[in-house]
């Protein structure tokens, strides 16, 4: 059954969350600012919705209006929104929304889009991306599909044409809540963000942030990180592993069968590994029970390569790590190293996916 929560900004005034919460709304996503990294630009009733929603235990994200026609616009509202958010890290059980909407960044959006999750995720948080049903089936396509999905249709109708899954549906604006004056925006959710995303735990297996897979091909993998251990299996372009808290990524397992199954071939994989100390090592064939890696040996996972045999024509194997320091790779295809070799620095953690050429 979806849940009800509302999205809220300084043009709600001075909102009484007590009242909020007894009307049975079931989360909030905050405002907590606009555009450039400026304090000027952060919105004023932020850090009270935010303070007031910890308080009384109402699950709650936050979002970020974008007015970024560059790269360089793109990275400081990313630095915006991470600045606003540092204190309630542990407190938050929605992800950090990029709202995708101010006419005149149409053609730039999704790039700009992709550096910012790039920014919000290697800082250890979900990233979302919300915009209109119009500019995601003009705009924005497939291109965010790695993300978790916010549509705005205000209708009865629910949103259509959107590639991919969306996880929240904004379906009106002139909602009536008791504690807030005049409208808010009122949606419906369609996943348990707080359970994924455990805000306020202290769980270690908390600080993976998977994200939306890219697609339902079947290709899944596990990460086995310092001080965590094994973290959850993820799929299909998600993180495995941990951004943001310099953990060291130690291994990790690959299992391909289901992949096999929806592709209908024959999939064999073979690895090598670059290890602190150790250097490089063929592991031949590997399998779903094959560690790419090590295991409490304190050993840090330097460079990986994967090798893909029997996939169909017009597919590919892809992937890419989470290195110390630099931040997320580009990515390459099957028979390429992935990391570093030589600069004594840790993969932090993995994606990798099939696609189609």
């Amino acid at each position: 059954m979806a849940k009800v929560i509302i999205d809220v900004s300084y043009h709600n005034g001075t909102i009484d969350w007590n009242k909020v919460k007894a009307a049975g709304i079931q989360g909030a996503i905050i405002r907590c600012g606009y555009g450039d990294n400026i304090a000027a630009q952060d919105d004023k009733q932020f850090k009270r919705n935010a303070d007031e929603c910890t308080r009384l235990g109402i699950p709650w994200g936050v979002y970020i209006y974008s007015y970024a026609k560059t790269v360089t616009q793109a990275k400081s509202e990313a630095a915006h929104a991470l600045r606003l958010v540092a204190p309630y890290k542990d407190k938050m059980s929605y992800p950090v929304y990029y709202d995708l909407e101010q006419a005149g960044t149409e053609s730039v959006a999704a790039q700009n889009a992709i550096v910012f999750g790039d920014i919000i995720e290697a800082a250890g948080y979900w990233c979302g991306i919300y915009s209109g049903q119009y500019w995601w089936q003009k705009y924005l396509g497939s291109k965010l599909d790695r993300f978790t999905k916010w549509v705005a249709r205000y209708s009865s109708k629910k949103p259509e044409g959107i590639s991919g899954t969306y996880d929240i549906w904004q379906y009106a604006s002139n909602g009536k809540v008791n504690g807030i004056s005049g409208n808010v925006d009122m949606n419906e959710v369609y996943r348990d963000f707080p359970s994924e995303i455990k805000g306020g735990g202290s769980s270690a297996k908390s600080k993976q942030v998977p994200g939306n897979p890219i697609n339902d091909m079947g290709v899944k993998y596990k990460a086995h990180c310092q001080t965590i251990g094994d973290c959850t299996e993820v799929r299909d372009g998600q993180t495995a592993g941990t951004t943001g808290y310099g953990l060291r990524m130690e291994g990790f397992w690959l299992n391909l069968e289901d992949a096999a199954k929806k592709l209908g071939a024959d999939l064999k994989v073979k690895a090598k590994v670059h290890e602190q100390k150790t250097g490089w090592e063929d592991l031949g064939y590997v399998s779903k029970d094959t560690l790419i890696g090590s295991k409490g040996e304190g050993r840090r996972l330097e460079a990986f390569i994967l090798e893909i045999e029997g996939l169909p024509e017009g597919y590919e194997l892809q992937y890419r790590t989470h290195v110390q320091t630099v931040g997320w790779t580009t990515w390459v295809s099957s028979g390429f190293s992935t990391g570093s070799v030589g600069m004594k620095k840790r993969i932090e953690a993995i994606q990798i996916k099939i696609v189609k050429k």
